[in-house]
Formats: structure tokens, sequence, C-alpha cells
């Protein structure tokens, strides 16, 4: 029997889904906090105007300009906002909202911060102060994961480009490792969970 790739899409979904919960409960209990320490006093402390600009190049500033002018190239050349595009749009929408609540929920402090044990609803206004999950990661992935699919083996330039973000943060002692590599594994989840919608509603379309 021939499988689907959507039908491949929907489990891996299906079991990413399962190891960002795993990974949650872990951060919550703790577990990764000497992994992070030890990787982080590792690394040099650097502060260099590159790479803070790398950093700010997956902001959420920039990241609404990059939204805006793949949206309005949607608009101007088929007058219509596409599958690629709302794909794009929705998995940062949805992967953004996960971040800023795990943010507010656990507050892992950042590297150099301390912990603190606010209310949900003050947490939530002040979620950008926390470390877990890396909203710049995640962006970052989300852009490779569909940019970087579209343009063949030039890709590759796009997902370093996402590396060097990801780097940027452990390197401006903005993050801990753990922050990183979840964001990624989440960006790459919910660009699926998109893919996989899309797919879907063009399949029962065309029956």
């Amino acid at each position: 029997m021939r499988i689907r790739s959507n039908d491949v899409r929907g489990l891996l979904v299906v079991i990413l889904g399962l190891l960002l919960v795993a990974l949650v409960l872990m951060e919550a209990a703790g577990l990764f906090w000497s992994m992070n320490r030890s990787i982080l006093e590792t690394l040099p402390s650097m502060n260099l105007r590159w790479v803070e600009l790398i950093s700010l190049s997956g902001g959420g500033e920039a990241f609404a300009a990059y939204v805006i002018i793949i949206v309005c190239y949607d608009l101007i050349r088929h007058r219509r906002i596409g599958r690629f595009s709302a794909g794009l749009v929705l998995a940062l929408v949805l992967g953004t909202a996960i971040v800023w609540f795990l943010k507010a929920f656990l507050q892992i402090p950042r590297p150099g911060g301390s912990y603190t044990s606010l209310p949900l609803m003050a947490a939530l206004a002040a979620a950008d102060d926390f470390a877990f999950p890396s909203g710049h990661a995640l962006r970052a992935t989300v852009l490779a994961y569909y940019v970087g699919g579209r343009l063949g083996r030039a890709g590759i330039i796009v997902w370093i480009w996402a590396f060097l973000i990801c780097l940027s943060r452990l390197l401006l002692y903005a993050h801990w490792f753990s922050d990183v590599i979840f964001s990624v594994l989440l960006g790459i989840w919910v660009s699926l969970l998109m893919e996989r919608v899309g797919h879907s509603r063009t399949y029962e379309g065309s029956m």
C-alpha cells in the first residue's frame, strides 16, 4: 500500500509533539540545569556588533517586515494570499503563542537572571523577560523550513542563517541551550502541522 506524504507528515507531527511535551516536563523539573550551565560556561561571551546584528535579524520587528514582504509579493503577483504565505504566517502565530505561554507559565530566568513567581497574567505581560523557549530560534526555524524548502540546494543558506540566529542567542547569553533546542523542534513541529492542515484541506477540496 502506498503511503501518502501527508500521512508521514501526520506521524511526524504526533511523534514530535510527544517529544516536545516530554521536553517541557523535563525543563519544568530542572533536569537541564546542569547541562545548560556547563554549555554556557564553555561558550565565550561575544557582545560583538556582528553577533548582535545577526540576533536582530531574528527579532520580532524584523520578522514582521519579512512577513509583510512575502504577503505583499503574493498579493501583487497572484492577487491573493497563497497556501505558502498562509502556512508561514499561521505557523509563526501558533509558534509564538506557544512560546509566549510557556515563558509565562514556567518563568525560567535568562542567564544571569533570578527566579520569580508572578501570577500568570502578570507573567504573560512580562513574558519576554523569561528564557524558555526562544522566540528568535522559533521564528528562524519556521522561516528556514518554509523558505529554505522552496530554494532547493540554495535553501542551505537560509538554514545556516537560522543556525547563526540560534548561536547568537547563546553567545549573547540571552538563552540557555535547552531554550534553543526546544524552539528549533517547536518551529519544525508547527511548520509540519500547518503543512499537514494545508494539504488535508486541499485533498478534501478535490474530492
